[in-house]
C-alpha cells in the first residue's frame, strides 16, 4: 500500500523527468553526421551512378558499330585489293605467256632462220646480203615488240659475231663471249633445256652510248631466257634473252593503288623484291628477309592473304602467285589505314560518352542537390524531434514524393505533440484521483487491522482445538497399550490350550478332570468374549470421538 501512494505521490516528478531521460539517450547532433558519413551509400552517387549506367548502350552501340564497320571495311579492302590485284597477276600472266611462246616463234620465223642458215663469202655482195638478213633479223626482233610495252630488248645471244638485238645501237664489239658461256643463267638454260626467268645478265648489259661513250647500266627489271635451237638440224646456237621493262614494270606496281601508306611488291623466282618503296635499296628491307614470307612460298594456294607484322605495325598482307613463273605479287596495307575511316565512329562514340556522362552527371548532382537539401532538412528537423523539441515544423513545396514525406512528418510531430498534451491531461486526472484513491486505501486498511485480530482469536481457538484433540491422541495411545496387553494375555491363553491339549493324550484318566477344567476354561473364556466385545464397542466409540477430532482439526487447519 505505501508503495502505491508512493507511486502516485511521485507520478509528476516522472513524467516531468521522461522528457530529459528520453533526450539524454539521443546524442545530439548523430543525425547531421551519419549524413556526412554515408559516402558511397549516398542517394547522390546512387543517383550519378544510375544515370552513367544509362550510357553503357551508348558505349556499347558504339563498340559494336565501330566492330561491324571496321570488319565490313576490312572486307571491302580486302576484296577489291584483291580483285586490283588479281587482274594484274592475270595481266604479268598473260604478259608472262606471251614472254614464253615469243621464243618459239622466233625459231620459226623465216628472217631469223635465213640469218642464221646463211653462209656467204667474204666477198663484197656476200657481206652485203648478211649485213641485210641481219637487218631482217634485227627488224623481225623489233617487229615482235610491237605492243608489247614490257618488252624492253630481246637478244639473240649466239656468239660475238652473230648475236642480235632489237635495238640498232647494239655494241656488238662490247660483247665478251666467253663470260657470256661461262654465266650460271646460260648454263642452266643449256643443261636443263627449258625456260626460266631471271634477275641479271650483266654479262652483257654493258652498252656504250653514241654521244659520249660513257657506259650505263640497266633499263631492265628481269629477263626471260630460253634455249636457241635451229628447228632444221636441232642443233644448239645459243639462248634467247627477253628484257622486261624496268620502268613498265614499274608503272604497273605504281597502278596498283594500296592507299596512301600501301605498298606492293613483285618478287621474283630468285628472290628479288620489286617495289615502289621509296628509299636506298640498303634502306628498304626485302620482303623475302620476313618470316612470313617462307609461309608464302609454302601455300599451296595461288592467292591468300593473312595479317603480319610489318615495320612494327599491324599490316594486311594478300599475294598472288603468277602460275608457273615463281613470281609473286605481294600487297600490304596497313590496318591503320584501313580503319582509319572508322575512327570517325570511336570519336563520334567517345565524344558521345563523354557528353552523355557530363550530361548524367550534372542531371545528377541537379536531382541529387534539390532531394538531398530536403533530405537533410528532414533529417535535422527529425533530429530536434528526437531530442525532445516537438515545436519543430517542417515544410516543403515539393509535388514529389519527398513533400509527401515532409507533410508526413509534419503531421506525425503534431500528433505526437498532441499525443503528449493528451498524456498530460490524463496525468492531471490521474492526481486528481490519487486521493480518492489513498482514502480508499486508508478504510482498506483499517478494515485489514479487524480481519487481522479476528484471525487471531481464531487461531487461538484452534490452537486450545488442537491441545484438546492432542489429549485425545494420548488416552487412545493408552487405550491402544491396553488392547496390546489384552491380546498378550489371549496369546497366553492360547499357549495353555495347546499344553491343555497336549495333556489331554497323557492320560484318560485325568479326562474327566480336565473336562471339569475345561468347563470352567470355556466360561472363563465367555467372560474374555464378552470382554472383548465390550472392548471392541469401546474402541468404535474412540474411533467415532477421533473422527470428530479430525473434522475440527481440518476446520481449525491443525
Amino acid at each position: 500500500m505505501k508503495k502505491v501512494q508512493s507511486f502516485l505521490q511521485n507520478k509528476s516528478s516522472f513524467l516531468k523527468n521522461a522528457k530529459s531521460n528520453y533526450s539524454s539517450k539521443v546524442p545530439k547532433g548523430n543525425s547531421t553526421n551519419k549524413i556526412n558519413k554515408i559516402g558511397i551509400h549516398s542517394i547522390r552517387l546512387k543517383l550519378i551512378a544510375a544515370f552513367l549506367v544509362l550510357i553503357i548502350p551508348i558505349i556499347i552501340l558504339g563498340t559494336e558499330s565501330h566492330r561491324l564497320a571496321s570488319s565490313k571495311i576490312i572486307d571491302i579492302t580486302q576484296n577489291s585489293t584483291i580483285q586490283s590485284m588479281e587482274q594484274a597477276e592475270k595481266y604479268l600472266d598473260l604478259v608472262f605467256s606471251r614472254v614464253e611462246a615469243m621464243t618459239k616463234q622466233f625459231l620459226a620465223d623465216p628472217s631469223i632462220k635465213d640469218y642464221y642458215g646463211y653462209r656467204g663469202g667474204d666477198d663484197s655482195a656476200s657481206l652485203l646480203e648478211e649485213y641485210n638478213l641481219k637487218k631482217n633479223a634485227t627488224s623481225a626482233l623489233s617487229s615482235a615488240m610491237y605492243g608489247m610495252d614490257l618488252i624492253s630488248a630481246i637478244v639473240l645471244l649466239t656468239d660475238a659475231d652473230t648475236t642480235i638485238y632489237s635495238a640498232a645501237n647494239f655494241p656488238l664489239t662490247e660483247l665478251d663471249w666467253d663470260a657470256v658461256i661461262e654465266a650460271p643463267w646460260y648454263q642452266a638454260v643449256l643443261e636443263n633445256r627449258q625456260g626460266m626467268w631471271i634477275d641479271d645478265h650483266h654479262e652483257i648489259d654493258l652498252t656504250i652510248t653514241s654521244d659520249t661513250g660513257v657506259r650505263t647500266g640497266q633499263n631492265y627489271i628481269f629477263s626471260y631466257v630460253s634455249e636457241f635451237i635451229d628447228v632444221n638440224t636441232g642443233k644448239n646456237l645459243g639462248v634467247i634473252v627477253i628484257d622486261i621493262s624496268k620502268m613498265k614494270i614499274r608503272e604497273l606496281l605504281e597502278g596498283l593503288q594500296l592507299g596512301e601508306s600501301g605498298e606492293i611488291h613483285l618478287i621474283t623466282p630468285g628472290g628479288v623484291d620489286i617495289t615502289t618503296v621509296e628509299g636506298d635499296e640498303e634502306e628498304v628491307r626485302s620482303l623475302t628477309d620476313y618470316d612470313f614470307f617462307t609461309q608464302i612460298k609454302e601455300d599451296p594456294e595461288t592467292s591468300n592473304f593473312m595479317h603480319v607484322n610489318y615495320k612494327g605495325s599491324e599490316h594486311l598482307l594478300m599475294y598472288n602467285k603468277v602460275r608457273g613463273t615463281g613470281f609473286v605479287l605481294a600487297g600490304l596495307i596497313p590496318m591503320s589505314e584501313i580503319l582509319a575511316e572508322t575512327q570517325q565512329i570511336r570519336v563520334d562514340t567517345i565524344v558521345l560518352v563523354i557528353i552523355a556522362g557530363l550530361i548524367a552527371l550534372l542531371l545528377g548532382l541537379f536531382i541529387s542537390s534539390n532531394m538531398g537539401r530536403t533530405i537533410k532538412d528532414l533529417v535535422n528537423v527529425a533530429g530536434q524531434a528526437a531530442e525532445g523539441d516537438l515545436t519543430v515544423v517542417p515544410n516543403s513545396k515539393r509535388k514529389d514524393e519527398l513533400g509527401i514525406l515532409t507533410t508526413s512528418i509534419r503531421s506525425m510531430i503534431a500528433n505526437t505533440r498532441l499525443l503528449i498534451e493528451q498524456a498530460s491531461i490524463i496525468s492531471q486526472k490521474v492526481s486528481s484521483s490519487s486521493s480518492t484513491v489513498a482514502a480508499t486505501s486508508e478504510e482498506a486498511s483499517a478494515s485489514s487491522h479487524e480481519i487481522s485480530r479476528a484471525i487471531q482469536e481464531i487461531s487461538q481457538g484452534a490452537a486450545e482445538q488442537a491441545y484438546e484433540a492432542e489429549q485425545g491422541v494420548t488416552t487412545m495411545e493408552q487405550l491402544a497399550s491396553r488392547i496390546n496387553m489384552v491380546m498378550e494375555d489371549a496369546k497366553v491363553i492360547n499357549d495353555i490350550s495347546k499344553d491343555t491339549t497336549e495333556l489331554t493324550h497323557q492320560g484318560l484318566s485325568s479326562i474327566n478332570n480336565l473336562n471339569e477344567k475345561a468347563a470352567e476354561t470355556t466360561a472363563i473364556t465367555k467372560n474374555i468374549i464378552n470382554s472383548i466385545q465390550q472392548l471392541d464397542e469401546h474402541s468404535r466409540s474412540i474411533g467415532k470421538i477421533i473422527r470428530v477430532i479430525d473434522g475440527i482439526a481440518d476446520q481449525t487447519n491443525l
